[in-house]
C-alpha cells in the first residue's frame, strides 16, 4: 500500500438532489479537506459536536439549509 493511499479514506455516496433525482458522490478524506483536518484526531464525540455545531451556522447563514426539508430520522440515517 503507499503512503498517498494510507493517508486517505474514499468513501462513496448516493443522494436524492433538489428536484428527486439520484446522484452518486465520491467524497475523499486527505490532507485538502479542511474539515477532515480540524477532527481527524478528536475524539468521536468532539468531533461530532464540532461537526454539528459548524454546521448549525452554515444553516442560518444560508437558508436553503433550513433543517426543514429532513427529519430527525434522516439525519440519523446520515
Amino acid at each position: 500500500m503507499s503512503d498517498q493511499s494510507r493517508d486517505r479514506a474514499d468513501s462513496s455516496y448516493t443522494y436524492t438532489n433538489t428536484v428527486g433525482g439520484k446522484e452518486s458522490k465520491l467524497a475523499r478524506l486527505d490532507d485538502s479537506d479542511p474539515v477532515w483536518v480540524s477532527v481527524r484526531h478528536l475524539h468521536m464525540k468532539d468531533a461530532i459536536d464540532t461537526l454539528m455545531t459548524d454546521f448549525g451556522k452554515f444553516a442560518q447563514e444560508h437558508a436553503g439549509f433550513s433543517g426543514s426539508v429532513y427529519s430527525s430520522a434522516d439525519r440519523a440515517t446520515i
